[in-house]
């Protein structure tokens, strides 16, 4: 029987569009008949919160290397995988992560997420962009066939590196509707609320405080429809501080918005659902998505969708959700007056999204990684 690795080094709790992707893939692969020796790797301190009770599964291989220190990460990976995927024999191997480590030495399928670091300059820092610019180019050269997200990121690849789109899959990422669709009781939400301090009445954007998600281009939004809107809904931002977030701040406090823009940082993952639930409407405003979950996790729970007409988000939302040009404040503005007047714009574009999600299946974006396998193997 042939022998497959999966890299998932980076499944953790706090490791957003890559988590849930490995955590499919993982709870996939677990429960179904493969025809293949497969091994998961992966950090299990790290991952337990995840997996819970699938943590002791015999198909998952603990590696004692932590994702959430990237040049221990990386160094580490260097030396284990090339021994390891030498003496275990193995015939295939798996990133989901977008480039490849160091030295693999075996056939190799690579996962592309996005290309951001090419095309926008403010996803990262100088030093990290370059080594993500450097893996990326030679890990797609080398890869044997990759996975695209979406055709906005096949598209890149092509573009980017002039490879043949029939080394290029596109397969859908999924959205888990039912998790998103649980009804929270009346006492479970006020305990929520506490927890994060959340308004009663507010408009929600869902993602890491960093320059790709434009939230300066939100704020001044708000800023503009407070000057002429009486009763705006508050505007929560859920997402962790990841970098060059300061200015985010510096603008709430420089133009007196402290009261209406709330900020709960990292949200565990099951009171998230609640949370898109009870807004008004969700909205984001960001730069760069080579496939974009929040939109549809918004979807998924029944709330009304304004989104940047940029990158993958116009293929993956399309005419589900009300879109908007990102760089110009006015025009979002213009976007969110609507959501917040038209109640009857708001159920429409419920049932809109409702339909979307039909598009994306996690079952089935597993059975096609699956088929690639089998595609691949020498």
């Amino acid at each position: 029987m042939k022998k497959i690795a999966l890299n998932a080094i980076a499944l953790n709790e706090y490791s957003g569009g890559l988590g849930i992707y490995l955590q499919q893939l993982v709870c996939f692969f677990l429960k179904e008949e493969t025809g293949l020796d497969l091994k998961i790797f992966l950090n299990k301190r790290e991952a337990e919160k995840v997996l819970q009770d699938s943590i002791d599964n015999e198909l998952l291989v603990d590696l004692d290397i932590s994702s959430r220190n990237a040049i221990m990460r990386i160094c580490k990976e260097i030396i284990v995988w090339p021994g390891l995927l030498k003496t275990g024999h193995y015939d295939l191997f798996h990133s989901p992560m977008s480039y490849f480590p160091f030295m693999i030495p075996i056939p190799a399928i690579l996962t592309v997420h996005d290309l951001r670091s090419f095309y926008l300059k403010a996803s990262y820092n100088v030093v990290r962009r370059k080594f993500l610019n450097q893996r990326i180019r030679e890990s797609v050269k080398r890869a044997n066939h990759i996975i695209a997200v979406s055709q906005f990121t096949k598209n890149g690849l092509m573009e980017l590196f002039d490879i043949p789109g029939e080394r290029i899959s596109v397969i859908y990422e999924g959205i888990d509707s039912d998790r998103f669709r649980i009804p929270v009781s009346q006492n479970a939400w006020q305990l929520i609320q506490e927890r994060y301090r959340l308004p009663e009445n507010y408009i929600l954007s869902v993602g890491h405080l960093e320059p790709r998600k434009n939230y300066l281009a939100l704020l001044k939004a708000y800023l503009r429809l407070k000057e002429k809107t009486k009763r705006l809904p508050d505007l929560v931002i859920v997402g962790q501080e990841n970098w060059d977030y300061e200015p985010i701040y510096s603008y709430v406090s420089d133009h007196g918005l402290q009261d209406q823009i709330h900020f709960t940082h990292f949200v565990d993952a099951k009171d998230l659902p609640a949370i898109y639930q009870k807004s008004l409407f969700f909205i984001t405003t960001s730069l760069y998505e080579g496939f974009g979950f929040t939109p549809l996790e918004a979807m998924a729970a029944g709330t009304p969708v304004a989104y940047s007409n940029a990158t993958s988000l116009p293929e993956i939302v399309g005419e589900a959700g009300l879109r908007f040009d990102p760089a110009d404040p006015e025009n979002i503005a213009e976007q969110m007056e609507q959501l917040i007047e038209d109640q009857l714009l708001r159920e429409a574009l419920i049932l809109k999204g409702n339909d979307n999600l039909q598009r994306f299946n996690w079952d089935l974006c597993c059975r096609q990684t699956l088929d690639i396998y089998h595609q691949e193997l020498p």
